[in-house]
């Protein structure tokens, strides 16, 4: 599965907003600066791995990198939109879960790779 982070407010803005559709899953840290990052599902359901590497590239590339036990909320992209005159990279959500994430060293050299 191909997992996209956006780079700044406005990659996350496209990110979220129009390249990813319905069931994609959407991950950022919870209540903190960070990358939009989206599992593209391709209409199949992701697996446990692939989600908790999603999670983890969410919290490498936030305010919160370096942390442990890091909450990340995720949702199917349908889930999410943009309030009227918000700030690019800014979006609401409901129907979320979160889950808590001390990620792994080298874990985005290793995605990289493959």
């Amino acid at each position: 599965f191909e997992i996209l982070v956006g780079r700044n407010n406005l990659q996350n803005d496209k990110l979220t907003l129009h390249t990813a559709r319905g069931k994609d899953l959407w991950f950022h840290v919870q209540k903190a600066p960070g990358s939009h990052c989206v599992v593209m599902s391709r209409g199949e359901d992701i697996p446990d791995t692939t989600r908790q590497e999603a999670a983890e590239l969410a919290v490498l590339h936030s305010s919160q990198n370096g942390g442990a036990k890091v909450a990340v909320d995720t949702t199917e992209v349908k889930n999410i939109w943009k309030a009227n005159g918000a700030k690019p990279g800014m979006v609401l959500y409901e129907v979320y879960t979160t889950v808590y994430i001390t990620p792994r060293a080298g874990l985005e050299e290793q995605l990289k790779r493959k």
